[in-house]
């Protein structure tokens, strides 16, 4: 397992049980991206890259309650689901960022709604690629982490 991938699975833990109190889990066997919240974050600095999440509708609402404090999941409403997306992909990534061994400061620009959770495939030698599926309550968390070539 690369430094990349172990990264994104410690981060990933680190966050959820300590921020939304959410453990994870294997990924259920179907664990399609119909309904999906999707968000992506890029980065920029000593490295450029991008993050992004697709949590299934069962996750989201389970993490969104969770996160602001709702006494059910049934309670939280898409805008929030989708602010709270935006905000864990925030911290995921810069938590990965942290553990990466790299004193450099770098910029993350706001995260964003995207059409598609896939970064793609590395097109660079020199880009390192890490994906991860989490079972999270009775849905799913994917997350792809891309770090390109130094700047």
């Amino acid at each position: 397992m690369s430094e990349l991938h172990q990264a994104l699975i410690d981060a990933t833990d680190e966050v959820l049980s300590t921020m939304f109190f959410t453990m994870l889990d294997a990924p259920p066997e179907s664990a399609g991206d119909a309904g999906c919240t999707r968000v992506k974050i890029e980065f920029r600095g000593h490295w450029t890259g991008a993050l992004s999440l697709c949590s299934s509708p069962e996750a989201s609402a389970e993490m969104t309650a969770n996160f602001l404090g709702l006494d059910r999941p049934e309670e939280a409403v898409t805008q929030e689901q989708e602010a709270v997306a935006k905000e864990l992909a925030n911290m995921i990534c810069g938590a990965v960022l942290s553990r990466l061994k790299s004193t450099e400061v770098f910029e993350l620009l706001s995260p964003e709604l995207a059409e598609s959770p896939e970064l793609g495939e590395p097109s660079a030698p020199e880009t390192l690629f890490a994906e991860q599926t989490f079972g999270v309550g009775a849905g799913f968390l994917r997350l792809q982490f891309r770090l390109d070539a130094r700047a």
